[in-house]
């Protein structure tokens, strides 16, 4: 992964993972802070889109810690996305509204409820 320069030194927010139909893609997880506020969204780097295509990723994972939601896009849209650029380095955003809820995930059980839904 590249690493992304942050204000506190390097260190990179994304991690491997696959989706819960086990298509391999990149998590990120996004503070409040993080977030894009216009257009609300959320933005990942270019560098790291690129690094995805080239590892054969289908996508990129985001955890909105403010609505603890799962979202995702696949790498398209992103590459697709509004280009950013908040000082460090070239972003890809994308709305809110242009993520959409994990595939696969949408007949898992809980584990919590006793298999009841």
């Amino acid at each position: 992964m590249v690493p992304v320069i942050t204000r506190r030194g390097v260190r990179s927010p994304y991690r491997r993972g696959t989706l819960p139909d086990g298509r391999p893609v990149l998590r990120k997880r996004v503070e409040p802070h993080h977030e894009l506020t216009t257009p609300a969204g959320v933005a990942v780097d270019e560098a790291v889109l690129g690094d995805a295509e080239r590892e054969g990723r289908v996508g990129v994972v985001v955890f909105r810690v403010r609505t603890e939601e799962e979202l995702w896009a696949p790498l398209p849209r992103w590459r697709h996305g509004i280009p950013v650029n908040r000082g460090f380095g070239p972003q890809r955003g994308l709305r809110w509204g242009d993520l959409e809820p994990l595939p696969g995930a949408e007949g898992q059980l809980s584990l919590f409820d006793g298999g009841r839904q």
